[in-house]
């Protein structure tokens, strides 16, 4: 008789523990605790410390993706301004062609680590751009601007630097912004009004290179029936009551030191924009392009003719060459044609000029 086998029973396999899923809620309170103003200030310190760790400022640009968190959007917006200030201090970032890049004796891989500096620096202006209609948004891109115009050697005493801060206020922050304020229709006017009196008004390069650039913008524009009042309303907003160009109380935005604290071979660098022919020049350029848009409403006339004898004529290069428009105002007859008349009289006894009506 066979022996008697019994089956043992096998021993159960441990049941492996499940991971619990966490909850959405769970989840949101991870994020709020990673995003915090302490975990800010560390990617800044991490940065400054260390260009290794420079990938940190994609992680500081996310904060600005959320405007609703207001305290760590503030912050992130302080710390990324810090930094992108540290880089132009030390020269990490050039507003420069790829041209003149390529002239410059760096390696490869500096010139790469530039570019990609540079293009987070767009970013974060783009960034601030969006939200150009507040006030502290216009301070902070104008101190971009001031940035990228102090880091290139510009106004000294050759026309051709001055030329090259034209060109870079006009393709970067400056241009940009201006294009904003004066080329949509949402831009509130106290924003208009915030900058015009805490920048165009009382600086005179701004002043200057905000007249180049709006002037170029008008030559690029197409200007329709459904656009052309709102814009002119606009340039005429940032462009009111220029102070006049005789004034010795120069004040410089790009430039923080005054003249007499120049060193000597910088001092013919602000004679340049002291040079009241250069300023009328551009002064001039500004207001014949602006008086030639086509389709321009009453409202525009009038309001141009408002400033006209007081705060046009007097600065332009040679008044001879408003003629046309005064006469044509004139010809239009109702409230135009009076406000207009002042502005001939000015004409005929200050400047001797035959106006044919």
């Amino acid at each position: 008789m066979g022996k008697k086998t019994t089956n043992k029973p096998k021993a159960a396999k441990p049941v492996p523990k499940s991971t619990p899923q966490k909850a959405p809620k769970r989840k949101h309170e991870e994020i709020s605790e990673t995003r915090s103003v302490e975990q800010i200030q560390q990617l800044e310190q991490s940065i400054k410390s260390d260009k290794q760790n420079s990938n940190n400022l994609v992680e500081l640009l996310k904060y600005l993706d959320t405007p609703k968190e207001q305290e760590l959007f503030t912050e992130a917006e302080n710390a990324l301004l810090r930094l992108f200030k540290h880089f132009f201090a030390v020269g990490e970032i050039e507003i420069l062609s790829s041209t003149q890049l390529r002239q410059k004796e760096e390696s490869l891989g500096v010139k790469q680590y530039k570019k990609w500096l540079y293009a987070r620096y767009k970013s974060f202006r783009e960034k601030i751009m969006a939200y150009a209609d507040a006030e502290h948004a216009i301070d902070i891109l104008m101190q971009l601007t001031q940035l990228e115009v102090n880091s290139v050697p510009v106004l000294q005493d050759d026309a051709r630097e001055l030329e090259k801060c034209a060109a870079i206020t006009s393709q970067e922050t400056l241009g940009a912004l201006l294009e904003h304020f004066c080329f949509t229709n949402a831009s509130p006017l106290d924003a208009l009004e915030h900058f015009r009196d805490n920048y165009v008004h009382r600086f005179h390069d701004v002043r200057y290179f905000s007249l180049e650039i709006l002037t170029s913008l008008m030559k690029q524009y197409s200007f329709t029936e459904s656009n052309v009042t709102s814009i002119c309303r606009n340039i005429l907003t940032v462009m009111h009551q220029l102070p006049p160009t005789f004034t010795n109380n120069y004040r410089f935005f790009f430039t923080q030191e005054e003249p007499s604290q120049k060193k000597k071979s910088d001092k013919q660098n602000s004679q340049l924009l002291h040079d009241n022919k250069n300023y009328k020049k551009s002064f001039s350029k500004f207001w014949l392009s602006f008086l030639q848009i086509g389709k321009m409403p009453l409202i525009v006339y009038q309001l141009v003719l408002k400033d006209m004898d007081n705060h046009i004529i007097p600065q332009f290069e040679n008044p001879f060459l408003l003629n046309d428009f005064i006469s044509a105002s004139f010809n239009k007859g109702g409230l135009v044609a009076l406000l207009s008349i002042k502005s001939l009289f000015t004409l005929i006894t200050k400047y001797n000029m035959y106006v044919s009506l």
